[in-house]
């Protein structure tokens, strides 16, 4: 019997080494198709933000318009001459309008709002009549609609991710025309 003096076939070292690279290969994919599915969701969450954002801006609008004196009332709900601050409403999902009632889902002044009120997002509207906003007039009033979520990256409890919309509305009401 001869025995052969090569013998091909792999060795351990060998095999260990394709092993290796094929696990970073798959790894690396896995990873890359992960953080596009993240992206993916997070550039989902983002445009539904914007929509609701700018959904709640609409009714802001539509309020101002239909009903000045109740959008008077939210921009300055205590009456004050002059006044010079923020105020903040949680605006939910079902909400066709604001409320001046305190507790109210279309009206609570808790900042932030203390749940999710429109599907797995937070909805509130900002109202500044102070003199810094950026509206730079003296008369106009600056609406902000905020809304923010909470992702895999955002710490427990905390809504880390904001849209916002704002418009600086005057204090005008309009008059129909006869």
């Amino acid at each position: 019997m001869k025995r052969l003096q090569h013998e091909s076939g792999q060795t351990l070292i060998e095999v260990l080494i394709a092993f290796a690279t094929l696990a970073v290969v798959v790894t690396a994919s896995t990873m890359a198709v992960i953080s596009a599915l993240n992206n993916a969701q997070f550039v989902k969450n983002q445009h539904l933000a914007t929509q609701y954002a700018q959904q709640g801006m609409e009714i802001i609008r539509s309020m101002r318009e239909n009903d000045f004196n109740t959008f008077l009332q939210l921009a300055n709900p205590d009456n004050l001459p002059n006044p010079d601050r923020i105020i903040y409403y949680c605006m939910a999902k079902s909400c066709e309008s604001l409320s001046l009632v305190s507790g109210a889902s279309c009206g609570t002044t808790t900042i932030p709002c203390a749940r999710q009120n429109v599907d797995s997002f937070v909805r509130g509207v900002e109202i500044d009549r102070t003199q810094f906003n950026q509206c730079n007039n003296g008369d106009s009033t600056q609406i902000s609609v905020l809304v923010s979520w909470a992702d895999g990256l955002c710490p427990r409890g905390v809504y880390c991710h904001t849209s916002s919309v704002y418009s600086c509305l005057a204090p005008i009401n309009s008059v129909p025309v006869p």
